[in-house]
């Protein structure tokens, strides 16, 4: 019997059993054209669109407008906006509290257990349901009205080199 160890994750197996796992040289956890973060892959996309216009493009690609679980990932998607020159523009992340006011919930279904709002924020004011990143405030968050345009952050889950069973046999 082996017994061997992958990043806190033991496995046992038997001697016959051959455990491959590995990614080619230079393979990336993302699509070409995303960053990864914390087993999640980010895409700022720079052309201006709607809330709900900005969902359906991330959905075109298989994801999400982005969720933030911690102060680390907001930081990540900081750094993103940085390093494109999208500082100056609001952009759109995936939260809402359409359907019930002041309940915010992240459109791809995962918890709202993480949130940077600015100073008086959320406000609601004139029907905001959704929520952006602001530019006049250091990317801290502001609910507005869904019907603006402006950049916006997808993100999925990254696709890791999964383990592959190989059985030997002897003749």
């Amino acid at each position: 019997m082996i017994i061997m160890a992958t990043q806190t994750i033991w496995i046992s197996a038997a001697c016959a059993v051959l455990l491959l796992c590995g990614a080619a040289h230079g393979q990336s956890d993302c699509p070409t054209g995303w960053n990864v973060f914390n087993n999640r892959c980010f895409k700022l996309v720079t052309y201006h669109a709607t809330f709900h216009k900005a969902q359906e493009a991330c959905e075109f690609e298989n994801s999400h407008l982005a969720s933030v679980h911690s102060a680390a990932e907001n930081n990540f998607i900081h750094g993103l906006v940085r390093a494109t020159g999208f500082y100056a523009q609001g952009l759109w992340i995936g939260g809402s509290d359409d359907g019930s006011e002041g309940v915010w919930y992240w459109i791809d279904g995962s918890p709202f257990n993480f949130a940077d709002w600015s100073p008086g924020q959320p406000n609601n004011f004139g029907d905001e349901d959704c929520l952006m990143m602001s530019p006049y405030d250091h990317l801290r968050w502001k609910d507005l009205r869904c019907d603006f345009a402006m950049p916006f952050v997808c993100s999925t889950r990254s696709h890791k080199p999964q383990m592959t069973d190989v059985i030997s046999c002897k003749p």
